[in-house]
């Protein structure tokens, strides 16, 4: 009947007899533990079974002697692969709480062939990870906190000092754990501080709670620490913080939380708070670009159901920021996955001068890199990758910045900015060490560069000229670095490192208003062509 089946069947193999079960599982070097097999009853009922028949019934085991095989001998063998083992498998200060309250009286397992996920009895409390799962003998539905433990090199990597979401008793959401907002380019939202506003504000998974000087003197938020030194492209620089009693984002709420305030240069029509760590640390998150929507799931409820490839994070305890493994060109580092970087992709100095990036991948342009909060960036060399490889997707020729000047410790090998994501549908699961990337209509464009071959950067309502590279439409123009371009075709220029006026079809003529110094305003005809 079998091998006329027009389907796969399970067929069920027993190889132990009950006798050698029993003999062996009073050995004290003998721990218990399930693979939880699909279809097996031992995926609900292992460990209720054990108290159940050798310690009430049959009396191999004591008590405590189920418990330690069940709990502090498997946490022991996992040491011996990841340091998270050391947080496991004990009621101590500083482990893991995950609890159960049972009562051994009553404790048995249920699960048969017939049924396997039947649920045991006699378990009143189960906690994972400080969330409750089983509250006085009921199911709470719609809870996932679980995370994988794994080994090196698997996901999720986790620096040893570990990594620990906090609770969720600082924020509350609807109770189908999670809120979909509008979202520019899918990053810019709408959030109210302290019940004022909204506010433009930026999601940016390589920063932290930011509020700009501006806006905290307007909200009357009263500096609480400072100076302190906070770390920024350009530079170090000295802020203070400053306490926010709630974050409205449409139905969420956030409460108690710790911005820096920073004084941010274009605060008129900008976006004027930023957010990333500490809301990822509460939320998986999903970054639209495609349909502008931004989504925050409950994070300890939340379970990835979609079809994306998913991609190992590393996390560490006292940084704000989430690394992903890629290839560059088959040269293999860990990068900071950052949407908070309108450029793109560049590499740092040590990685560059490590592998001799500039002459291995033939770079032979070079100017200005942007600015932060610190100040100017150094500057890079401009070119493009064969492709970057992350897991199993394969991004093919992107633009790329090579940085050679000295940029303090960074144990990254560079930063994945928009030009990248933007081609994905992102979903950040800091609590489950993972990051799914979706394809979308985006995903296999070619990026284009600025086809003036102009690097500009947008102050005080103009497009300053900051480098012009040799050979290109820009130098035949006679634009020069320092030019400010005030109109292209008649319009104002956007405040946009991509303007899309630049990455019109080659052989586009753009008619360019130019204040050079103090001179009057000049006109010029650009000619676009490819550049990188």
């Amino acid at each position: 009947e079998l091998h006329n089946a027009s389907e796969s069947q399970p067929v069920l193999v027993f190889s132990n007899t009950q006798e050698v079960v029993d003999s062996v599982i009073a050995n004290p070097l003998v721990m218990i533990a399930s693979d939880g097999a699909p279809g097996h009853p031992r995926n609900a009922g292992c460990f209720s079974r054990v108290i159940a028949q050798y310690v009430r019934e049959k009396k191999t085991l004591t008590l405590m002697e189920a418990v330690r095989k069940m709990s502090l001998m498997p946490a022991q063998m996992l040491e011996r692969s990841t340091p998270k083992g050391k947080r496991k498998g004990r009621l101590q200060e500083g482990a893991d709480a995950d609890i159960v309250v049972f009562d051994p009286e009553t404790i048995s397992d249920r699960a048969t062939f017939e049924k396997p996920m039947e649920p045991s009895v006699g378990v009143r409390y189960l906690v994972v990870g400080g969330t409750m799962l089983i509250d006085d003998a009921k199911l709470v539905p719609d809870v996932y906190p679980g995370r994988a433990i794994m080994g090196p090199g698997k996901s999720p990597q986790v620096a040893e000092s570990g990594f620990q979401p906090p609770s969720a008793s600082d924020y509350t959401m609807p109770s189908s754990g999670q809120v979909t907002v509008p979202a520019e380019g899918g990053l810019t939202f709408d959030m109210k501080i302290n019940g004022q506003g909204p506010f433009r504000t930026v999601f940016d998974t390589g920063g932290v709670n930011v509020v700009s000087a501006t806006l905290a003197k307007r909200l009357g938020l009263k500096a609480e620490q400072g100076p302190v030194s906070f770390g920024a492209i350009g530079g170090a620089v000295t802020v203070h913080t400053a306490h926010v009693d709630t974050m409205n984002i449409g139905d969420l709420v956030v409460r108690d939380q710790t911005f820096y305030v920073l004084d941010i240069p274009q605060d008129s029509g900008e976006p004027t708070m930023i957010v990333g760590w500490e809301l990822m640390l509460r939320f998986a998150i999903r970054v639209d670009f495609e349909h502008n929507q931004l989504t925050f799931f409950d994070g300890s409820r939340y379970h990835y159901a979609g079809t994306g490839t998913a991609v190992p994070l590393i996390l560490h305890k006292d940084s704000n920021g989430i690394g992903i493994r890629a290839e560059a060109d088959g040269v293999p580092g860990t990068f900071l996955v950052d949407t908070g970087n309108q450029i793109g992709l560049f590499f740092n100095s040590a990685f560059v001068q490590e592998h001799d990036l500039v002459a291995t991948l033939g770079a032979h342009y070079r100017g200005y890199n942007g600015r932060g909060f610190g100040g100017p960036a150094p500057e890079a060399w401009f070119m493009r990758l064969h492709s970057l490889r992350i897991g199993d997707l394969e991004i093919a020729n992107p633009i790329v910045r090579l940085l050679t000047q000295a940029d303090g410790k960074n144990a990254n090998a560079g930063n994945i900015g928009q030009s990248i994501l933007n081609r994905f549908t992102l979903i950040v699961d800091c609590m489950r060490g993972v990051m799914y990337l979706e394809k979308n209509a985006d995903w296999a464009r070619r990026e284009i560069f600025n086809r003036a071959g102009l690097i500009l950067d947008f102050v005080d309502g103009v497009d300053k000229v900051m480098t012009v590279f040799p050979g290109s439409p820009g130098e035949a123009a006679g634009l020069k670095p320092g030019d400010e371009i005030t109109a292209i075709n008649g319009k104002p220029p956007l405040d946009d490192p991509n303007d899309p006026s630049f990455t019109q079809p080659a052989g586009t003529i753009l008619h360019i208003t130019v204040r050079r110094g103090s001179e009057a305003l000049q006109a010029y005809d650009v000619t676009l062509k490819d550049v990188l």
